[in-house]
């Protein structure tokens, strides 16, 4: 799994990370954090990779 991102430079948030989830869809949806605005973006590439193997399993 973790040659994903040996050979994908960089993760958007606007990247599809399954058939039916962006990765926005699943790390700014909170209500806290629109209301507040806080800034929710993972900062570890392995964070995305684990988000797009969970959001596989849908």
């Amino acid at each position: 799994m973790s040659q994903l991102f040996t050979t994908t430079p960089s993760v958007s948030l606007d990247d599809q990370c399954s058939h039916h989830f962006w990765y926005r869809d699943l790390i700014l949806c909170g209500e806290t954090q629109q209301r507040k605005g806080l800034a929710n973006v993972p900062q570890e590439r392995q964070t995305f990779l684990v988000i797009k193997g969970m959001s596989e399993m849908c």
